[in-house]
């Protein structure tokens, strides 16, 4: 049987990147991303909607570019979903852990994405 856990996002960081240290020496990195989809409603008004998504960066060679990310950046995120319950609470908190993370800048013309590096291209299982 066929099981996948992956998440493509494009998106705008909603906040600057936290870099924290872990007691043991690790490091992480959080921040969250925006994405956005419309909609037209029976009547015919077109409705906007905003998506907000947690991301944690443990793999070490994300962490440069993810410590670098500001709010309103353009992120590339692949990754997959990661669910932990919410201590002494019915909820559950999803975030998302990426494999490969590009920024880009939206312009007028075009858009401009930050290649791939060569450990991004590796698959990453």
């Amino acid at each position: 049987m066929l099981q996948k856990n992956s998440i493509d996002l494009i998106g705008y960081a909603g906040s600057d990147s936290v870099v924290s240290v872990l007691k043991d020496g690790t490091s992480v990195v959080n921040f969250t991303i925006a994405t956005n989809y419309k909609y037209k409603t029976a009547s015919g008004e077109i409705k906007e909607n905003t998506s907000w998504h947690k991301i944690e960066v443990w793999n070490e060679k994300h962490l440069e570019i993810a410590s670098e990310i500001s709010k309103g950046d353009g992120v590339i995120i692949e990754g997959r979903i990661k669910y932990k319950q919410v201590p002494e609470t019915p909820y559950i908190q999803a975030s998302i852990v990426p494999w490969t993370i590009r920024r880009f800048i939206d312009t007028p013309n075009r858009l401009l994405i930050d290649p791939p590096t060569e450990t991004e291209l590796e698959i990453p299982f």
